[in-house]
């Protein structure tokens, strides 16, 4: 199985809080593929770079050091501009990385882990959502 990490479940991680530490631990005994998507690197380091995070940005590395990277292409942004469209013409919106991340899942055949599932409705893409023990 493939995992792209959605920026608040990493950041649930880094904090060290369960049950995202037991999900991520159960996807590794399981062999999941962990990628890690560029737009994904840049909202989390962002904010690690405002706050000054040392700590959690060398834990953000050693987690994600050996993920696999998703790099997003002209292909990908063409997607995501026809997706959006298509939204907002249902009168749904949609944010740029939420609509980028869910392309990059299809392209991958990954599930996309957030804690905001809801904001993946109708995408196409697989959810998991690890605030929710698994059962």
């Amino acid at each position: 199985m493939k995992l792209i990490l959605d920026t608040n479940t990493l950041s649930y991680l880094l904090k060290g809080r369960p049950p995202f530490l037991d999900r991520m631990e159960e996807g590794v005994r399981q062999g999941a593929d962990f990628l890690l998507a560029s737009i994904v690197h840049y909202e989390l380091t962002r904010y690690l770079n405002l706050k000054g995070a040392h700590r959690l940005t060398r834990a953000y590395e050693d987690l994600t050091g050996s993920w696999q990277r998703l790099e997003v292409g002209f292909a990908d942004w063409d997607a995501a501009a026809q997706l959006w469209a298509e939204r907002h013409r249902a009168g749904k919106a949609i944010s740029d990385i939420d609509l980028v991340l869910a392309i990059l899942g299809r392209r991958e055949g990954a599930v996309i882990v957030t804690s905001n599932t809801r904001h993946f409705e109708g995408l196409g893409v697989a959810v998991e959502d690890w605030s929710v023990p698994s059962g």
